[in-house]
């Protein structure tokens, strides 16, 4: 569900008049979003919303962790010593929980390349500012601040000549 304030350029909508009339989906389609299917270009409004809107990364963590929270309650109905029932799956649980969150980000940009949406230029206030994105810019800036201190210094002013 969109926000009256969500304009195309804050959801990393692609500007352009060439998207259809846009609406939220059915909640199969939701279901279908959840489970990693692509939902067509009437709802992109929608998908861009979500996944960048404000709990993103809650919405994202859910969506991952909820098929390991399956597979952990299947293994914990399987026969077996009771402590075997219960410690792996608790382990399945925490590694899955460790990795969903680890991998937030990147499912993101790939859900919105699927979508055919552009990925956040900067990272939201929600999300750690050094990502490898920030580092290759201030880089980049360092090299930029480098070469005009030897241009200045292999060129000194009018005075000095």
């Amino acid at each position: 569900m969109t926000s009256p304030g969500d304009s195309p350029a804050e959801s990393g909508l692609p500007l352009g008049d060439d998207l259809p009339p846009q609406r939220d989906p059915s909640r199969l389609r939701r279901l279908a979003f959840g489970l990693g299917f692509a939902l067509p270009r009437e709802n992109v409004a929608w998908v861009g919303a979500n996944l960048t809107g404000p709990g993103w990364r809650r919405r994202q963590v859910v969506r991952s962790f909820a098929g390991i929270v399956v597979l952990a309650v299947v293994l914990a109905v399987l026969p077996g010593s009771p402590t075997t029932r219960t410690g792996l799956p608790l382990v399945l649980l925490l590694c899955g929980l460790l990795v969903a969150l680890a991998t937030s980000t990147y499912t993101r940009n790939r859900r919105m390349v699927q979508h055919g949406l552009r990925t956040a230029e900067r990272a939201p206030a929600d999300e750690n500012p050094q990502e490898p994105g920030a580092e290759d810019v201030m880089r980049a800036q360092a090299l930029r601040n480098v070469a005009e201190q030897r241009r200045r210094d292999a060129d000194p002013p009018e005075g000095e000549r």
